[in-house]
Protein backbone atom coordinates (compact mmCIF):
# COMPACT_ATOMS: atom_id res chain seq x y z
CA UNK A 1 0.00 0.00 0.00
CA UNK A 2 3.00 2.36 -0.01
CA UNK A 3 3.41 4.80 -2.91
CA UNK A 4 6.82 5.22 -4.56
CA UNK A 5 8.01 7.84 -7.02
CA UNK A 6 10.16 6.33 -9.75
CA UNK A 7 12.45 8.62 -11.75
CA UNK A 8 13.54 7.59 -15.24
CA UNK A 9 15.95 9.44 -17.48
CA UNK A 10 17.80 8.93 -20.73
CA UNK A 11 20.78 10.97 -21.79
CA UNK A 12 21.35 9.66 -25.29
CA UNK A 13 18.40 7.85 -26.90
CA UNK A 14 14.77 6.76 -26.59
CA UNK A 15 14.07 4.09 -23.96
CA UNK A 16 11.07 2.46 -22.35
CA UNK A 17 10.76 1.08 -18.85
CA UNK A 18 8.13 -1.65 -18.70
CA UNK A 19 7.00 -3.93 -15.87
CA UNK A 20 3.91 -5.70 -17.15
CA UNK A 21 2.73 -7.15 -13.82
CA UNK A 22 2.84 -3.72 -12.14
CA UNK A 23 1.27 -1.81 -15.02
CA UNK A 24 4.41 0.29 -15.59
CA UNK A 25 4.85 1.55 -19.14
CA UNK A 26 7.16 4.58 -19.29
CA UNK A 27 8.52 6.23 -22.45
CA UNK A 28 11.59 8.47 -22.13
CA UNK A 29 13.02 10.61 -24.92
CA UNK A 30 16.71 11.63 -25.07
CA UNK A 31 17.52 14.31 -22.51
CA UNK A 32 14.20 13.80 -20.74
CA UNK A 33 13.36 12.91 -17.14
CA UNK A 34 10.01 11.25 -16.36
CA UNK A 35 8.58 10.75 -12.86
CA UNK A 36 5.90 8.14 -12.21
CA UNK A 37 4.17 7.30 -8.95
CA UNK A 38 3.27 3.66 -8.36
CA UNK A 39 1.53 1.87 -5.52
CA UNK A 40 2.27 -1.85 -5.90
CA UNK A 41 -0.49 -4.11 -4.62
CA UNK A 42 1.35 -7.44 -4.71
CA UNK A 43 4.80 -8.52 -3.53
CA UNK A 44 7.27 -10.29 -5.78
CA UNK A 45 10.10 -9.88 -8.25
CA UNK A 46 9.06 -8.65 -11.67
CA UNK A 47 10.82 -8.32 -15.01
CA UNK A 48 11.80 -4.79 -16.09
CA UNK A 49 12.66 -4.30 -19.76
CA UNK A 50 13.21 -1.72 -22.49
CA UNK A 51 11.09 -2.59 -25.53
CA UNK A 52 13.53 -1.44 -28.27
CA UNK A 53 16.61 -2.76 -26.44
CA UNK A 54 15.41 -5.95 -24.72
CA UNK A 55 17.18 -8.15 -27.29
CA UNK A 56 20.41 -6.28 -26.48
CA UNK A 57 20.10 -7.26 -22.83
CA UNK A 58 18.46 -4.14 -21.39
CA UNK A 59 16.48 -6.02 -18.77
CA UNK A 60 16.36 -6.06 -15.00
CA UNK A 61 14.06 -6.70 -12.09
CA UNK A 62 11.87 -4.74 -9.69
CA UNK A 63 11.36 -6.29 -6.28
CA UNK A 64 8.34 -5.42 -4.14
CA UNK A 65 8.35 -6.75 -0.60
Amino acid sequence: GKTYTLVFESTDEFHTFNVDELGIEIFVNPGEEVKQEITPSVPGTFKLYCIPHESLGMVGTVTVS
